[in-house]
């Protein structure tokens, strides 16, 4: 069985390297080969890596109305997003607002 996060990459058009000898990786996707000074094949279980690669396709629309049926999946999504890919503070930030206009 395919590991997912290879499969994921597969479908999505991105490099994954695979071990060829003791020295020595290639990449299944664009056949580059490459010694092994390699910090290892993406890790598509954090969401964030995910919406990374997602949120640049074509066809991010009809991904987010699969993630959200019945809503305004560009809505709901990108203001997700907002927050899930933000290294600075933000989903942070807003729950400290949302706590303090709770107390």
């Amino acid at each position: 069985m395919t590991d997912p996060n290879q499969r994921f990459a597969e479908l999505a058009g991105l490099c994954w390297h695979e071990q060829v000898d003791n020295q020595t990786l290639k990449c299944k996707h664009c056949g580059q080969s490459m010694l092994f000074q390699w910090q290892g094949n993406p890790d598509f279980t954090d969401a964030r890596e995910v919406l990374k690669v997602m949120r640049v396709r074509e066809n991010w629309i009809e991904f987010s109305e699969h993630l959200f049926p019945g809503t305004d999946p560009q809505t709901e999504i990108e203001a997700a997003c907002y927050y899930i890919l933000d290294t600075t503070g933000k989903l942070r930030d807003a729950a400290i607002e949302w706590m303090e206009e709770k107390r």
